[in-house]
């Protein structure tokens, strides 16, 4: 066994820890990431009854994929924006800048975020 798997894990997410659309996820007491209501919601709900920080962990890296998948989504079908927009957005939000990636990426390849043609569109609009 690894030591991730002796430790207990106690895992919350405590609203009165938020400010400004920003909850902290403290483990067995410390701060272990935060995250921010745009991309996890008002009620953000965490894996449950995972036996281990390590598959919290896997668990919650999942959610978070899925989570910013549906925040680009949703933010697409309000305006365009450029790749950089979405780093700069979701560095703000805390997601993982291997989620980012893996998402914008994603989005680029089936054609929901171009560069080229949002900058075209940029200029064309000043």
């Amino acid at each position: 066994m690894t030591k991730d798997q002796l430790i207990p894990v106690e895992i919350e997410c405590d609203p009165y820890l938020n400010h400004r659309g920003v909850f902290m996820i403290p483990i067995n007491g410390e701060e272990w990431r935060k995250i921010h209501t745009s991309i996890f919601g008002k009620y953000p709900k965490l894996p449950e009854k995972t036996s281990s920080l390590q598959e919290f962990a896997e668990a919650f890296d999942l959610l978070e994929y899925q989570k910013a998948r549906n925040y680009i989504v949703r933010y697409l079908s309000m305006q365009s924006a450029s790749s950089n927009d979405f780093q700069r957005l979701f560095s703000e939000r805390f997601v993982s800048q291997e989620n980012a990636d893996k998402v914008i990426s994603e989005f680029q390849t089936m054609g929901y975020i171009n560069d080229a043609e949002w900058l075209e569109s940029f200029v064309r609009s000043q």
